[in-house]
This record gives C-alpha cells, sequence and structure tokens, in this order.
C-alpha cells in the first residue's frame, strides 16, 4: 500500500495526489511543499467510520480540488472544511449526515456529495458547473434556482415530485435523473431550459414519457 501517489496523466482515475488515510499528515505536508492543489483522500478500510475532526485542514487553503472517499462517523467535526475556501472541487458524500453551509466555497465549479436538508449556502454556488447530488427528499428543486451557470445536474435516488427551481439554469445542458421514482413532473420547468441537448431518466417510474417529452426540442433523450 503506497502513503501516497500522485498522478496527473491524462488516464489517470484522479489527476493530483492520492492520499491514504492512515499517511493523511505526511501526504498533506508533501502536497503543500510541491504545490500540489488536487488532493484526494481514500481508505482501503472502506466500511470503517472514521471519527474525523477536519481542523487538520488549517494551513492548507492553497487545495482546489478535494475528494474525501473515507467513510465518517456522525461524531465527526467537519467545520473544518471551511478552511478550503479557494475550492473549485469537492466531493463530499458524507455531507448527507452533517450540517453543511456551503457559502464558504463560492468559487466551486464542480460538486459531489449527499443531500441533507440542513446543508445552506445553496444561493452562493453562481458558479457552479456540475453538481452531484445523492439522496434528494425534497419536493421539487427550488434548493437550487440560484445555481444559474449550471451546466451538468444529475441527481441519482430523489423524492421530489418536480423540477421546479431549476427554470433559471439556462446554462444547463445535461440533466440526468435516476431513480427518482416519485417524479412525474417536468413541464413546464423543462421547456425554459432551452441549451439543454441532453436527458436521460432512469428507473423514474411515474413519468408519463408520452406526456411530459412531448414536443421538447432537445438533441438526446434517453428512458430506462
Amino acid at each position: 500500500m503506497e502513503k501516497y501517489k500522485v498522478d496527473y496523466s491524462e488516464f489517470s482515475h484522479f489527476q493530483g495526489i492520492t492520499i491514504e488515510f492512515d499517511y493523511l499528515e505526511e501526504g498533506l505536508n508533501y502536497a503543500q511543499k510541491h504545490n500540489i492543489k488536487d488532493v484526494l483522500v481514500r481508505s482501503e478500510e472502506d466500511k470503517v467510520k472514521q471519527v474525523v475532526n477536519f481542523d487538520f485542514l488549517k494551513g492548507f487553503g492553497f487545495i482546489e480540488t478535494f475528494h474525501w472517499i473515507v467513510s465518517l462517523s456522525k461524531k465527526s467535526d467537519i467545520t473544518g472544511l471551511y478552511h478550503l475556501s479557494k475550492l473549485k472541487n469537492l466531493r463530499f458524500g458524507a455531507a448527507r449526515d452533517f450540517v453543511f453551509d456551503l457559502s464558504f466555497f463560492p468559487l466551486l465549479e464542480e460538486l459531489n456529495m449527499g443531500y441533507n436538508p440542513k446543508i445552506s449556502g445553496w444561493d452562493k454556488l453562481t458558479m457552479l458547473k456540475l453538481l452531484l447530488l445523492q439522496g434528494v427528499k425534497t419536493d421539487n428543486l427550488n434548493f437550487l434556482k440560484d445555481t444559474t451557470s449550471l451546466e451538468y445536474l444529475r441527481i441519482i435516488r430523489g423524492s421530489f415530485t418536480s423540477i421546479a427551481g431549476i427554470e433559471n439554469c439556462s446554462n444547463l445542458k445535461t440533466l440526468f435523473l435516476q431513480t427518482c421514482t416519485a417524479l412525474t413532473e417536468l413541464k413546464p420547468t423543462i421547456l425554459n431550459l432551452h441549451n439543454l441537448e441532453q436527458l436521460n431518466l432512469e428507473g423514474c417510474r411515474k413519468i408519463d414519457v408520452k406526456e411530459q417529452l412531448k414536443d421538447l426540442n432537445i438533441r438526446y433523450i434517453s428512458v430506462i
């Protein structure tokens, strides 16, 4: 097992430094010394929930990409993530278990995380271009009404019945809704997404495809 590995090759799974959780401090110090701004933290013991205080990130505000794929105990303190004020790319599935304020990351362009109604600050993500969310338990997508720079939106597992709320996301090119089992309404919201090129619906069983997709001017539509 390597303590950490730097790989910026074209076909790398992650372009940056990948650090094993047990060598977190050593790996971050290496990244700082060599001005590596793209960091992924992983653990071979992915089923073990770690209690982590993220204050270890103080002094590492240079990081622009931070992917955390280590299971976390709900006893963890994640507020130390707010030290990463220059973040442009964040992957943090564990957010679904915590109170989390996204307004600390106004430069975010890419975000991959678990949804939680206690997550705030969506209105500050005006530069966000790519968003992947899991487990969205809302009635609609109104919490995304200010993410007007979005170009790609993918939601895996959602309880919403309507996509209302993203009608101002005029730059949206790809909308991928997967296992959103309560979804029934795409219209009239989708009619306002004039730049939408690709619509993927997978496992959205309640959608009346004939009615909801009628007269849509979208180049690629996939329904599974």
